[in-house]
């Protein structure tokens, strides 16, 4: 009786060890470890085309030159989007027209020599804008909201070159600009904005109509869209 007592007592401590062995290796199969979540990014890269009509702040030179005292600036440009908060951009855009040379007399008056003159307006632009997110959350598969409002400032150096003749003449300068501006995400990779701007110059034009009505300055407020993709 002793020994069959001995034999079930050490049958019952197997058993319970083998049981606690198993338990494991069951827990292990039934609560598989979750997968790491993905970090969000924290920044974002466009790139975008935009259009912009400007009143220039020689209307008088640009009227008597071209019949026109609005230019369209038409180019393109590239931004980071840091925290989603701050964008940094690159922007280069340009108007180009043909007209006539004119003579001014010192009242003012406005003569064309009917000799044709090209005139071609650069515009390259360095910003830092910060950015108010709207609305509330969309579903994941799309960025967290669908629009947006920024406003900013920057640098701004101005071209102008004018061709007659086989001649060639430049004047360059630069300035200072403000910015702000309203963007739209119709799609996760398609941005859509409307933004005006104010831009003041030194006094780039010294010479020729501008110098004569007494015009120096480039730049002057715009009124601009942009259509872009997001990276």
């Amino acid at each position: 009786m002793r020994t069959a007592t001995k034999r079930l007592t050490v049958l019952a401590i197997a058993a319970v060890c083998m049981t606690g062995s198993m338990a494991p290796a069951f827990a292990q199969v039934r609560r598989p470890a979750s997968p790491p979540k993905p970090k969000p990014r924290t920044f974002e890269l466009r790139g975008y085309l935009t259009a912009g009509l400007e009143q220039t702040e020689a209307p008088k030179t640009f009227d008597a030159v071209l019949g026109k005292e609005s230019l369209w600036l038409i180019g393109g440009g590239g931004e980071i989007v840091l925290a989603k908060r701050w964008i940094l951009r690159g922007q280069f855009a340009q108007f180009s027209d043909t007209g006539t040379r004119v003579f001014v007399d010192t009242d003012d008056t406005v003569f064309p020599l009917d000799i044709p003159l090209k005139a071609t307006v650069r515009a390259l632009e360095y910003s830092a804008a910060y950015r108010f997110v709207l609305g509330r959350p969309r579903p994941p598969r799309f960025q967290p909201s669908r629009w947006a409002a920024y406003a900013g400032g920057g640098r701004s150096h101005y071209e102008l070159i004018e061709r007659s003749n086989d001649e060639t003449a430049r004047a360059k300068g630069t300035g200072w600009h403000l910015l702000g501006g309203v963007e739209m995400t119709p799609h996760k990779w398609v941005l859509v904005a409307v933004e005006v701007q104010r831009t003041w110059t030194e006094d780039i034009l010294t010479s020729g109509a501008a110098a004569a009505l007494d015009e120096s300055e480039l730049g002057g407020p715009r009124l601009a869209g942009r259509v872009g993709f997001r990276f």
